[in-house]
């Protein structure tokens, strides 16, 4: 027996409105072409004759909603975005950020622009303009992808790793994946404050981090350090350490090192070869190494300190 319910949505589903439905398929179609294009041109995309479309053109011209250039070709007007600001939430945004952007744009004599995140873009949704006698600003409705924009950044900065993870799926090309690859490199090693900085100008450790972070934008499956951690201090060597583990456990990436400082490598590594002026004398895991005889020897200077004696 069907429900109420039921009923209701496979009413739903049999309901048709074919007019509304070409209307907003030329709403769509004009969005995703970017510059005016012909009825002609509309049709060709949306699958139907120019005598489908021409009295839904002709309709939506005179309500305001797209225009038709001198050449005849059409192209969205601002109007379909003003009534969407109109509802409650976007007015509210916009009622609490333009005093803001005001003070900012003042402040800073530059223009500033409210980027909000629409699919896999960055639409700027309001704008002040500079009130020095040059600036540059950005038209409203302007769109970039997320991960080229600086807005878009900074917003995927301060998101869940659940939307993190669905901007990352609105990439669609090679380049886009290899930005946000970056991303999650700057993420995983928490560089995030320092983005725009310049690492000639970070502290010592934080240049460490960043010469790791370029390692890991190669997406190696293995990773070879030489002395990650030499002229670091405890903290600096603390985090380091635990980055390199966070590597090998999250990424899965095999990471071989050379340190000579054996506290770092004992409490880091499940596997250690002990070199002595080239010659191996020790291999194994940190507890076999630590209590070998030719390690303890070498460690401590003994060895030598005896051969000088027997001399």
């Amino acid at each position: 027996m069907a429900t109420t319910a039921n009923l209701q949505s496979d009413e739903r589903l049999t309901y048709q409105a074919p007019a509304l439905e070409r209307g907003l398929e030329i709403f769509e179609c004009l969005a995703d072409a970017g510059t005016p294009i012909t009825l002609a041109e509309i049709g060709r995309q949306l699958g139907r004759s120019r005598s489908e479309l021409f009295r839904m053109c002709v309709v939506l011209e005179r309500c305001g909603y797209i225009v038709r250039t001198a050449d005849d070709r059409y192209a969205l007007t601002a109007k379909l975005y003003d009534v969407a600001l109109r509802a409650p939430p976007q007015r509210d945004l916009l009622d609490a950020a333009l005093p803001v952007m005001h003070r900012l744009a003042v402040r800073l004599q530059q223009a500033c622009h409210l980027g909000i995140a629409s699919g896999p873009d960055m639409v700027v949704a309001a704008r002040v303009e500079s009130p020095d006698m040059l600036g540059f600003s950005l038209r409203v409705g302007f769109r970039r992808p997320l991960n080229l924009s600086a807005s878009g950044r900074v917003l995927y900065s301060f998101q869940t790793p659940a939307i993190r993870e669905t901007w990352r799926a609105l990439s669609q090309g090679p380049d886009d994946e290899q930005r946000w690859h970056a991303e999650r490199v700057i993420e995983f090693l928490r560089l995030h404050p320092w983005r725009h900085a310049l690492v000639g100008k970070l502290s010592y450790g934080l240049q460490k981090r960043v010469e790791l972070a370029r390692a890991l934008a190669a997406e190696p499956r293995m990773l070879l350090l030489d002395e990650p951690m030499a002229g670091m201090n405890a903290k600096e060597k603390h985090e380091m350490s635990q980055f390199i583990r966070d590597i090998n456990r999250e990424l899965g990436t095999t990471v071989v090192l050379i340190e000579h400082d054996i506290g770092v490598v004992m409490g880091l590594c499940d596997h250690v070869v002990v070199l002595d002026y080239g010659r191996k004398i020790g291999d194994g895991t940190p507890d076999q190494v630590r209590s070998n005889p030719d390690v303890i020897a070498a460690y401590l200077g003994t060895r030598r300190s005896q051969s000088a004696r027997s001399q």
